[in-house]
């Protein structure tokens, strides 16, 4: 019986190589990861340095302007200004409401007559205190709110809607040549809307 021999060190050479191969790839390829990392962290640091940087002149230059804005004389009289003056369109806007109102009041207020007070509450309900030379004084305010937009006033009609509803005279007294009196009513929309 020959034996046959089988020679096994190319193979086993062959392994070696090969597993040498994979060492040296798996090492390039951490050196290359580790590479990687690194320049990922040095350009995070830089922009991170830049930000902070950037940050820094911005704060340096709002706290230059703060100690600039802080030495114009009377500034919190111009700030305070600025504010009343941005206030303005809102007011402005709301202007015709009472505007028209006064006015309307003003239309039916006689001579001999002083409105001391005129108050309006949430309720649309409006309170008058004058005082006059006599009650018939009084009575005439009464009449003239009752016709307010009916038949006296600026462009009054017999079939427009009565400024003032549910007219009442009370609170009268007499004093000394005057009499004081309180007048309520209910005031239409129409009395202060800027239609």
């Amino acid at each position: 019986m020959s034996g046959t021999k089988i020679n096994l060190l190319p193979d086993v050479r062959q392994a070696k190589i090969q597993e040498k191969q994979r060492r040296q790839l798996a090492i390039s390829a951490m050196i290359g990861s580790v590479v990687a990392v690194v320049g990922i962290l040095i350009v995070a640091v830089i922009v991170i340095a830049g930000q902070n940087l950037r940050i820094n002149q911005l704060t340096g230059s709002i706290t230059s302007k703060k100690q600039q804005v802080a030495s114009y004389p009377d500034i919190n009289t111009i700030l305070t200004l600025q504010a009343k003056a941005n206030a303005l369109p809102s007011l402005y806007s709301q202007r015709s409401t009472m505007t028209k109102l006064f006015g309307t009041l003003a239309s039916i207020e006689p001579q001999d007559v002083d409105f001391t007070n005129v108050a309006v509450s949430n309720s649309s309900q409006l309170t008058i205190t004058a005082e006059g030379k006599s009650y018939l004084a009084a009575a005439r305010v009464t009449d003239a709110l009752q016709a307010a937009n009916v038949s006296v006033g600026t462009g009054a009609q017999a079939s427009n809607t009565p400024f003032f509803t549910n007219v009442q005279l009370s609170g009268v007294t007499l004093q000394s040549g005057k009499t004081g009196y309180s007048i309520t009513a209910t005031i239409d929309p129409g009395a202060t809307s800027g239609k």
